[in-house]
This record gives C-alpha cells, structure tokens and sequence, in this order.
C-alpha cells in the first residue's frame, strides 16, 4: 500500500485575524481553508485585536495561536516565553508573514527558533496616500528579509520600489445566483478619507438632482462614518448605512453598480455580475485600480465626481453594457478563486526559485 506524503506544514504569521474583520483577515482564513484540502497544514500566530479572546483555538481546520492583547512590542517576548508558540515555531517546514509590521516585529524571535527554514512575504494593500519614504524603506527591508514573495496588487512593485515574484488581487467565491431585480448603489468597505464615500454619496446627490432617485447601500464602518452619514442626511441622499454585514453579497446583489472602496468588494460585485466604478482622486489610487484593470477586470476609474456621475449614467442607460460589463465580470472571477489563490502560494513555496509564475503579471506603469 502507497503511503501518504507527509503534509506540508506551513505558518502563517498576520496582523490580524478571526473573529477580527477585514481583507488581509478573510484572506488568511480562505487560503488556510483551501490549503487543507491540498495536504497543508497550516497555524497561524496572530496578535489579538481585543481583550477576552482565546490563546489557542482551531478555525476551520487551522490551528490559531494568538499572542497575549496589549503593547505590540511585547510581541517578541510573548513568543519566545510561550511553550505552545515555540512548538508551532519549531515544527513548521516554512514561515510566511503577512504585511510589514508582523514580519519585523516577530521576524528576530522566529528565526531564532527556527534559523534554517525559509520565510516568505504576501504585501497586502498600502498604508497611506501618499506612500510615505519611512514606509517604502520598511517595505524594502521587509522584502530583504524573505526569500519570495507575494504583492497584492502590481502598484505595490511601482509604489514601493520592491520586487515581487508573483501578483495577485485577491480571491472570491463563484457565484452561480441569478441576477434578481437590482436598483441603486452599494458601498463595501472602510468608511475612512481614502475610500472616497463621501464623494460617492455627492454623486448619489448628483444623479437624484438630474432626476434618477437611486440609493446607496453602506456596508463598513470607519472613523468618518458618522460624519459621512450627516453628510447624506444633509443632502437629502437616501442612504442606509448597515454597518459592519457578514455576508454583504446579498446587498451587492441587488444594485446596479458597486463603487469600489478595494481589490476585495470589486471582485465580490464582478463575481455577482456587477458593474464598479471607481475614483482615483490621487496618483497613487490611480495606480491601485489601474493594477486591477490590467489584470482583465472590468473596472471603469474615474477621476472626478463629475466623471463618476457620468460613468454611472452611462451605465443606466445602456442595457447591452450592462450584459457586457456583468458578464466580463464574471469571466474574470472565474479563475479569481481561493483555490487558484492556494495554487500560488504552493508554487510560490514549491517551485524552482527561477521558474516564472504562469498567471504573474507585469508591474503597472
């Protein structure tokens, strides 16, 4: 009888995780989720976001080790004095860090316990518009210290001035749902200066004022959301702010377009057949969409409130774009999946360092 290869073990160190939202959060979860079904067997060591959740536990399938709440340069020391983390540390074939700051801050105590295995990166997203120099060099170090790595979204190349061994925007789920009556506008993400909703919700103001009486459908939270919804009561903008909502597809689903917030909310609407439309009020947002638009997504970026208005008019109006845009959507997120997402990690851990990736893209001029 055949016996079975001995599972790859794999941990993955992140900011963040279950039950904590977001997409570098989702990511993690979805590709250790994935990773199981193809002999990985991943753990993650993670911070805990708040107070009162468990050190150890299993999600899905994936052993979650979670350093004690407080000061995150005490990070290092938690590690090192744990007896669990140590064995986790010990008994991995590979470590990969998400995001800059788990990698520097713990990337000392795990290269102590574990001194020759390798380590690899996935950069996820950006930390401030402009990217500020203090970033780009922590970025830079960062990729100094991992053999390869992943970047979600080609800006990151351009942006951060480092070098990525394979691209990616992310993953979603197929959906096979059909298309119910749609009406309106729907938001998905961070109410924060960056995702630009209060120019969004200006828009929504724009087009009832030229006699469309749509309505916007927020799901997020963030700092300025209190002040954006103000802002939509003061215009008179039919807005309903959800909150934070699980399964936000449901929402999505019935609007007629998406005005996109990240990578993660556009494939989530493509995938629903959805059209996005975009604002890339700065450079560096410009190059954000402009990745995914190289990519094969069918997103349209604009520049301007005035060029978002426009775009969604044209969009209402022309029923064969519609079909067009909705289904380009969804071909193209038929091979954004997690388990294609899995597949890269495995190459980028598995493959000859000199073989190119089949799917990586060029970096965004």
């Amino acid at each position: 009888m055949r016996e079975r290869r001995r599972a790859l073990r794999v941990l993955m160190v992140t900011p963040r995780f279950w039950p904590a939202i977001g997409g570098v959060e989702k990511h993690v979860e979805r590709v250790c989720e994935e990773l199981g079904r193809m002999n990985v067997e991943s753990q993650v060591v993670t911070l805990s976001h708040s107070q009162g959740l468990r050190q150890g536990e299993s999600r899905r399938g994936t052993v979650v080790h979670r350093l004690p709440f407080g000061s995150r340069l005490l990070a290092p020391f938690s590690l090192i004095m744990s007896g669990g983390l140590r064995a986790a540390v010990k008994s991995c074939d590979l470590v990969h860090f998400h995001d800059v700051v788990p990698l520097l801050l713990l990337y000392l105590p795990v290269r102590v316990l574990c001194p020759n295995r390798p380590f690899y990166a996935t950069f996820h997203g950006l930390e401030a518009d402009p990217v500020p120099f203090h970033w780009r060099f922590l970025r830079r170090l960062a990729r100094c210290l991992v053999r390869r790595c992943i970047c979600v979204g080609g800006f990151i190349a351009t942006e951060y001035g480092i070098r990525c061994d394979t691209l990616t925007h992310g993953a979603v789920a197929t959906s096979e749902a059909e298309t119910e009556e749609r009406s309106g506008a729907v938001f998905v993400g961070r109410i924060e200066p960056d995702t630009r909703l209060a120019d969004y919700v200006h828009a929504i103001h724009t087009l009832n004022r030229r006699g469309r009486e749509m309505r916007l459908t927020v799901c997020g939270s963030g700092s300025i959301a209190d002040h954006v919804r103000q802002l939509a009561e003061s215009l008179r903008v039919d807005a309903q702010f959800m909150g934070h909502v699980e399964r936000p597809e449901a929402a999505v689903a019935r609007s007629q377009v998406m005005f996109a917030s990240g990578y993660m909310s556009c494939l989530e609407a493509m995938a629903l057949g959805v059209p996005v439309v975009a604002i890339a009020a700065t450079p560096l947002k410009m190059a954000y969409f402009k990745s995914l638009r190289a990519a094969g997504a069918p997103i349209s970026i604009q520049t301007s409130l005035e060029g978002v208005v426009r775009e969604v008019e044209r969009i209402l109006d022309n029923a064969a774009l519609q079909r067009e845009v909705s289904q380009r959507g969804r071909r193209f997120t038929s091979t954004s999946t997690w388990t294609e997402l899995a597949r890269t990690y495995l190459w980028l851990w598995t493959s000859p360092k000199n073989r190119p990736r089949r799917r990586s893209l060029p970096p965004v001029k």
